[in-house]
């Protein structure tokens, strides 16, 4: 007894695939990756009882053993993964009467959810990029800074020099503003203020913020940060002498002193006396 002609249907489509009676599969159904479920229709010249018709299959790839149908006329798979498969049909007990169909479910590209992914790729990599640069801005921000927030930072001193160059303030005028700049410091202790500015300085002391940075520039040949620091680490000298660090942390007097940070804090000091904070206060004990 032989097999009729097997049938493959998926939604909305239905077609047709001639066997080889010897078993051969003859044509290679092609299916897209959104069709994935397949229904073979089989068929027998049993007119008379053809629910007594008893029949065994095996997907090849999915089913590990052989499985029977009896009577029944359609077998399903759903949800099938992309690839090729054969599905093998015969009579039971019957190897002869195999009949093999063979079918591709092709992988589809979903574009949509592609578009998104790459759209999601490109932001996340140009947050991503952002972040990094800020993150390097702000590091170069912290290495270069003084000690306030407006201070355009030390690498501006070579060329403060050579803007003065062509400034003429004497001698005489320079010791003046110096002693009246020293006497401010000491009874005013305006250097605790970590948002002293030159300007507010010049403001002080009645001439231009110009003159008094060539007074830092030139005359005593040293910058405003370092200036202003120096009467900053004198103060936390004076804090360690009277017993400070019994009482207050390192950051705690550093701020007392006027440095805005923990950081330039130990910098200034180690620049201004060659030793560490800790190591100074060790020398006192």
């Amino acid at each position: 007894m032989s097999l009729s002609t097997a049938r493959v249907s998926w939604p909305s489509t239905r077609a047709a695939l001639r066997r080889d009676l010897d078993g051969e599969p003859v044509e290679v159904a092609r299916l897209t990756g959104d069709h994935r479920n397949i229904t073979f229709q089989v068929s027998d010249l049993i007119y008379t009882s053809p629910e007594q018709a008893v029949y065994e299959y095996r997907l090849d790839g999915v089913d590990k053993e052989w499985k029977s149908i009896v009577g029944k006329s359609e077998i399903s798979y759903f949800d099938l993964s992309p690839g090729s498969y054969k599905f093998h049909l015969r009579h039971t007990g019957a190897p002869d009467t195999e009949t093999i169909t063979a079918f591709t479910i092709e992988r589809t590209t979903n574009y949509p959810l592609l578009i998104m992914g790459l759209m999601l790729i490109a932001v996340s990599g140009a947050a991503i990029y952002l972040w990094i640069r800020h993150k390097r801005t702000l590091r170069k921000m912290i290495s270069t800074r003084g000690d306030g927030p407006a201070a355009s930072g030390e690498h501006t001193e070579t060329a403060e020099k050579e803007k003065y160059k062509t400034t003429r303030v004497s001698n005489e005028e320079c010791r003046r503003m110096l002693s009246r700049l020293d006497r401010l410091m000491k009874e005013n202790r305006s250097y605790t203020n970590p948002d002293l500015k030159i300007a507010d300085l010049a403001e002080t002391l009645g001439v231009s913020p110009h003159s008094l940075s060539f007074l830092f520039n030139q005359y005593l040949d040293k910058s405003y940060y370092d200036y202003v620091n120096e009467y900053r680490v004198k103060e936390f000298k004076v804090l360690i002498d009277a017993g400070g660090n019994e009482r207050y942390t390192l950051t705690a007097m550093s701020e007392m002193c006027g440095f805005s940070s923990r950081a330039s804090f130990f910098r200034h000091f180690k620049k201004l006396t060659g030793i560490t904070p800790n190591e100074y206060i060790k020398q006192q004990r």
